[in-house]
């Protein structure tokens, strides 16, 4: 499990409406970011934010919004994204 400030960071993502949730792992509760039809069309998709990047992942959020932390998976995994409304 994460710090406070990790904690912290999470609850506010999730507060954003549509961005992240938590589910539960066999590690215990985990962030996903919503990545639905985003690198696929029609595909139901998320993103699991390890604990050591959620505060990151809450920065890019709060800089540039929902499209930073989409940046942020297609780095992660490798893979453009379908859309992306700043044109990326």
């Amino acid at each position: 499990m994460g710090t406070y400030e990790q904690f912290e960071a999470a609850i506010a993502l999730v507060a954003e409406d549509g961005i992240a949730n938590f589910l539960q792992t066999e590690e215990g509760p985990m962030l996903f970011l919503n990545c639905n039809d985003v690198f696929g069309y029609a595909c139901a998709d998320a993103e699991p934010v390890p604990w050591d990047s959620i505060v990151e992942v809450k920065r890019l959020f709060d800089k540039g919004g929902w499209e930073a932390t989409i940046d942020w998976v297609a780095k992660r995994r490798g893979t453009p994204q379908l859309y992306c409304p700043r044109g990326n």
